[in-house]
């Protein structure tokens, strides 16, 4: 199979950013991803395909069984409220942009219950109710 590429659609409300536009210093340098629409038909019988990024599996993977595990980290600006579906769709390619596994229409939250809105996320930081003394432990909770 020699998983090379994998296709990373987003619903449209998303936008999808590779590292290196969001300022990812840990990427590692052989990372490679780039926005990719396959106007040329290069992934034959999907069409043209529309807020999607072609990300380089040529990272090493992590054996799991007969399976590679790849992590990669992309830069995702989620809409205040999504409206134009919630589906993800994951491609994976071989060197000949033959798909040889994916995911494709993997739910995204939708309720109330799982859509947080308005939600603000700070540094996370530390205080004291008296400054620490040298030598002093404390266990963060």
């Amino acid at each position: 199979r020699q998983p090379r590429f994998a296709l990373v659609t987003a619903p449209k409300d998303f936008i999808l950013r590779c590292p290196q536009e969001v300022d990812a210093p840990d990427s590692p340098p052989e990372f490679i991803c780039a926005p990719f629409t396959n106007s040329r038909d290069e992934v034959r019988g999907v069409g043209v395909m529309l807020n999607t990024l072609n990300v380089s599996l040529t990272m090493g993977g992590v054996p799991d069984g007969t399976n590679m595990v790849y992590s990669v980290i992309l830069g995702v600006e989620n809409p205040e409220t999504p409206s134009n579906g919630m589906t993800w769709d994951v491609r994976i390619l071989n060197g000949g942009f033959n798909i040889v596994d994916g995911a494709i229409g993997v739910r995204a939250p939708t309720s109330g219950s799982e859509w947080i809105q308005d939600l603000y996320v700070d540094s996370p930081r530390l205080d004291w109710l008296t400054p620490p003394q040298a030598l002093e432990t404390h266990v963060a909770e």
